[in-house]
């Protein structure tokens, strides 16, 4: 159990460190005066399964660390998303959603490769 929970956190840390690392965090405009409003809503985190599983887990704790090491200011929240292990949403997504910004995906490398 132990095993699993610290497999969980350093998981969550990597991806919060990727993110933090991706988001331009610590630029600065010559003048100071023009604070960084992102994100001006809530960040949604998608996973692939159902409640309970695997990705929902790896999303929960991806939003948990990157809240509690304030890496992000505003709110995040896990959406579910089950179906396909994750192409029924990228479906949606690339079609309907694709210029969503506040949108992050948790899932398999195979999917994101194959598909």
């Amino acid at each position: 159990m132990k095993t699993a929970k610290w497999k969980g956190i350093l998981l969550g840390t990597v991806m919060a460190l990727g993110l933090a690392g991706c988001s331009g965090a610590g630029s600065n405009t010559a003048s100071g005066a023009n604070k960084n409003t992102y994100p001006d809503k809530a960040i949604v985190v998608v996973a692939p399964s159902g409640p309970g599983g695997g990705w929902d887990r790896t999303a929960r704790t991806f939003t948990k660390v990157m809240t509690d090491a304030k890496l992000v200011d505003g709110s995040m929240m896990v959406e579910n998303n089950p179906g396909g292990g994750g192409t029924v949403f990228l479906a949606s997504y690339v079609t309907q959603d694709a210029k969503n910004d506040y949108k992050l995906f948790t899932g398999s490398p195979p999917v994101l490769i194959n598909h």
